[in-house]
């Protein structure tokens, strides 16, 4: 039997491990609205007012456009070397996933690094999965 003491010992280096990785892969919020800024690019700023959802809409499809080619290449390279890549494809594509969700957000004024920016992210990812199908 593995001591309690193991046990919440690990349970918390893995909640950490979690928490460290998606800090690690995150985008910089400041640093994703300065470019839209730059780029004359409507979106939501924190606490102000939001433009009209079809000027947002168009930031997004932008922001997807830039992820897509930015995927489209990496997968041409990770190709290259054959069956030996695909773990690594599959890592580097969630981690673009994730950012590309991030970016979104931040379009739509939430913030990633929030919980309730977090839990509006992972809702959109899981929706995304299902096709955009609601829970049961």
């Amino acid at each position: 039997m593995i001591p309690r003491w193991l046990l919440e010992l690990l349970g918390k280096a893995d909640g950490d491990l979690m928490a460290g990785g998606y800090r690690f892969v995150s985008v910089d919020g400041d640093r994703v609205r300065r470019q839209l800024r730059t780029a004359g690019r409507p979106y939501v700023q924190p606490g102000g007012i939001a433009p009209p959802l079809d000027a947002l809409d168009e930031t997004a499809r932008l922001v997807v456009s830039q992820s897509r080619f930015k995927n489209t290449a990496l997968s041409g390279f990770a190709g290259l070397a054959g069956a030996p890549s695909l773990p690594p494809e599959i890592a580097a594509r969630s981690v673009s996933l994730i950012r590309l969700a991030q970016r979104l957000a931040i379009v739509y004024g939430f913030e990633p690094e929030t919980d309730r920016g977090r839990t509006a992210l992972w809702q959109a990812l899981a929706a995304g999965q299902r096709g955009g199908e609601q829970p049961p």
